[in-house]
């Protein structure tokens, strides 16, 4: 038996039901009972928890002989319960008896030798003398350990500096071979996070780090070196406590291998997707639509490191959930309406949901003929049209479909222009006023075609009489208003008679066949160049040297063949929030070689993969070589409370780096650089230390690695030469230069460290 897991979701209270066998009141009408009617039956249901494990025990062992004929095979196959549904009590005992004898089940003792035995039990902490936190603690103390073995140690350090409620259960597992008398032996740590706001917190302590993911449970095992593998089993949980003989190591054996890391997040992927997203992303669905979702989604499963192929395979599996969340009330398969959805209930959904996604409900639609640009429809009232508007929708193939046009922005209609997955149909009444659209529509004419629905003056006119209200002052005022919206600089304005409010036959009406031919024809004639595009970007410091690399680069300069557009973008030159900008320029040119000349520390990097996702473009990281990309350790002497200790932290960056970078910086003329950081700015040796440190627990190796995962495609890097080649290998640093390098590093760690302790007070 590898485990059981019992839930038990709480059921409202119309749906709060027994069968008659629990002999327990249902459909309680008073208020001031249910809590007691419902810790009854949950103190039942507890019991009954129990009554489950204690007929099914750890020890418990099936004791078949290891022959494999054919009576043996017979009992593997063979359905129990089907067995008993067809037949009746006397029967079903004969057959299954005859079933077991040709299996040769038995518990005598010679079938027993012939059985290996595995017994797994819990140890008592205390009286094993065994704590976990001080164990990792003199672990990480001592130092000597595979780098495995300090990921792990660093992970329960983490969760015990931030005060995390956790569980750690020891676990005694023997495996007994009377045949060969082998006893093999080994303890595991079973650990177990309480509350969800403990992932939160983890995170953010360890966003700029190497540290391995939290999961809600894992567990980890307790190995002894070499010399304590020696001793006799009985003897080896005593010998944990010993510095020298410890070590931990993952409880599953595939971990040294390329695949293990990958298959412990995938057995705990489901819960993550359904707790994490389509449970805590309700509120961010409802507040702010699909497309935030769908960002927040995405922004988990990067944090959770998943491969781009399952991102791309969620990513319309939550595409679809947001559709259902927004769909009219669902039916289960009995036929009953569920409950309305919320985090309480979402459990019922989301089963629901499942099986109808299996089905192909709600999956997201092919996106190569998808709409080009935003549809606006102008009405009267919004609640008239709403039928129309989902029809055109889908006869254009329109991927989403708003109800307010002054609340979108360039960046939603930057993803409008999208060939794929683009396309945005929105309703608005005249009164609402077109002034948002004519600011959205600056730079976007070409994008924006308007329909507007018995919006003529004589309809208007009627509208109001058939109201009580004619020639009132908002009827004049409605038909000024309609008459700005004619003005509207656009690709195209359409008019529809109110006829269409009410009777529309897409198939068959030739206008509104016209209607669809029309705007498909203007969505055609502004599609952008969908081909891949690159994103070139440096994770660098100050001094690197990216303005004289990307100087004259142009598209002539690189000698492109195939008609791509260059999009040179220094950080220090641009006004407005730059990745924002960057976004928006690729989504709206996506085939663009693009270059950001700016320095993209660790915290822009999940942002640079969201771009490179959105536009289906590479990631291109300009590096320096292995001459400077080293990793590099510096020791950091800090206090807590008046007691010093000392912490190790690695860059990615050598030393002689960071010295070249200051040289540069102090080099450039007082008030020339266009990012205010030359000799003229105070400090500007430490603002330059300030950038290395950004970089603090990234080794060479993984800010390779971590840059290598971004976005959907494989990237790709480019090496240049940092220092002159007559220069490799380097010689060491002068003493005084190293030592004060050192010292900077340190400062500007307890610095970062007290600002970080101060914004979680």
């Amino acid at each position: 038996l590898e485990g059981i897991v019992i839930r038990y979701v709480g059921l409202p209270q119309s749906k709060r039901k027994l069968d008659s066998d629990a002999k327990m009141e249902t459909d309680v009408s008073s208020s001031s009972c249910d809590m007691d009617q419902h810790c009854a039956i949950m103190s039942k249901l507890c019991k009954q928890s129990e009554s489950i494990l204690n007929a099914v025990p750890p020890e418990k062992r099936l004791l078949i002989k290891s022959n494999q004929d054919s009576g043996s095979i017979l009992l593997l196959k063979t359905d129990v319960r089907e067995l008993f549904e067809k037949n009746d009590s006397a029967t079903f005992a004969s057959i299954l008896s005859q079933i077991c004898q040709k299996s040769n089940i038995s518990c005598d003792e010679k079938s027993d030798k012939e059985m290996n035995r595995r017994i797994i039990k819990k140890v008592n902490k205390k009286d094993a003398n065994i704590d976990i936190p001080t164990i990792v603690s003199k672990i990480i103390e001592n130092g000597n350990m595979d780098e495995e073995t300090r990921r792990i140690a660093t992970l329960i350090q983490t969760i015990e500096n931030l005060e995390l409620s956790a569980d750690y259960n020891i676990i005694r597992e023997v495996h007994e071979n009377p045949l060969t008398s082998d006893i093999i032996e080994r303890y595991l740590c079973i650990i177990h996070i309480h509350r969800d706001s403990c992932f939160q917190k983890y995170h953010v302590a360890t966003r700029m780090t190497d540290s391995m993911p939290l999961y809600r449970g894992f567990s980890i095992e307790l190995c002894s070196t070499e010399s304590a593998r020696k001793q006799p089993p009985h003897q080896s949980l005593g010998l944990l406590t010993k510095l020298d003989l410890v070590r931990l190591t993952s409880s599953d054996n595939t971990c040294h291998s390329d695949d293990g890391p990958l298959m412990l997040k995938m057995k705990f992927l489901p819960y993550m997707v359904r707790t994490f997203i389509c449970r805590n992303g309700l509120s961010t669905l409802t507040k702010n639509g699909t497309q935030r979702f769908n960002k927040y989604a995405f922004e988990q499963l990067t944090k959770w490191n998943i491969s781009k192929d399952m991102i791309a395979k969620y990513l319309d599996f939550f595409h679809g959930w947001a559709k259902y969340c927004e769909s009219p009330s669902q039916k289960n398969s009995d036929g009953d309406i569920l409950s309305p959805l919320n985090s309480s209930n979402y459990l019922h959904h989301y089963y629901h949901f499942e099986s109808l996604y299996s089905c192909g409900h709600f999956k997201l639609k092919d996106t190569k003929e998808s709409f080009c640009g935003l549809v606006v429809v102008v009405c009267l009232e919004k609640k008239k049209v709403k039928n129309f508007a989902h029809k055109l929708s889908d006869a254009i193939g329109c991927s989403r479909m708003l109800t307010d046009v002054n609340v979108m922005s360039n960046l939603d209609m930057a993803r409008a222009i999208q060939k794929k997955g683009g396309g945005i149909l929105c309703i608005t009444e005249v009164t609402e006023g077109v002034k948002g659209l004519r600011v959205l529509a600056k730079g976007f004419e070409k994008y924006v075609s308007i329909v507007m629905v018995g919006c003529t003056k004589d309809e208007i006119e009627s509208s109001y009489v058939l109201n009580g209200n004619p020639n009132s002052k908002e009827m004049k005022k409605t038909i000024g208003m309609t008459n700005s919206w004619k003005k509207t600089k656009c690709a195209v304005i359409m008019e529809l008679s109110n006829s269409y409010e009410t009777f529309f036959q897409f198939d068959t009406d030739e206008a509104l066949l016209s209607l669809v031919r029309k705007l498909k024809e203007c969505s055609d004639s502004v599609a952008p160049d969908c081909r891949p595009g690159i994103l070139t970007f440096f994770p660098s410091i100050p001094g690197f040297g990216k303005s004289a690399i990307c100087n004259g680069t142009t598209t002539s300069a690189l000698n492109l063949q195939n008609d791509r557009k260059v999009i040179l973008r220094v950080g220090d030159q641009v006004t407005e929030k730059f990745y924002p900008l960057v976004l928006k320029e690729k989504l709206q040119q996506p085939s663009t070689i693009y270059i950001a000349d700016k320095n993209a520390t660790p915290t822009s990097w999940s942002v640079i993969g969201n771009i490179c996702s959105q536009t289906q473009g590479v990631a291109v990281c300009v590096v320096p070589d292995s001459s400077a990309l080293q990793t590099t350790t510096i020791e950091s002497r800090l206090n807590d409370e008046g007691e010093q200790y000392v912490m190790k932290h690695d860059y990615p960056f050598s030393l002689h780096l960071l010295a070249v970078c200051m040289s540069r910086v102090l080099n450039r003329q007082s008030h020339t650089h266009c990012g205010k950081l030359d000799s003229g700015t105070e400090q500007a040796c430490m603002i330059v230390v300030k950038f290395y440190c950004l970089y603090r627990n990234i080794t060479a190796a993984s800010l390779i690695e971590k840059i290598s995962i971004l976005g959907r495609a494989r990237n790709k890097f480019i090496n240049i030469p940092f220092f002159k080649e007559d220069t490799n290998p380097l010689d060491p640093l002068p003493n005084d230069l190293d030592r004060l390098l050192r010292r900077a590093i340190e400062i500007q760690t307890r610095q970062d460290l007290s600002d970080a302790e101060s914004s979680q007070e």
